[in-house]
């Protein structure tokens, strides 16, 4: 899978999910989509982990040095 941002792999998604439910995919095809779009939700759910990490570093820290 080639480098994308959380935004497009969300949108990316998005199409495979319409073209799914259009129900004119060869299941084949509808395989591959799904296959792909499992991928996808495991990358976002890398980046939403990674992001999370992020935040609580930033808000953690400096509640820290308070104390």
């Amino acid at each position: 899978m080639k480098q994308m941002t959380f935004e497009e792999a969300k949108e990316k998604i998005e199409q495979i999910i319409r073209n799914m439910e259009q129900g004119n995919l060869p299941l084949e095809e509808s395989v591959a989509q799904f296959d792909e779009a499992v991928k996808l939700v495991n990358y976002c759910q890398e980046k939403l982990d990674e992001y999370k990490g992020k935040i609580e570093a930033i808000t953690v820290k400096p509640q820290e040095e308070n104390i």
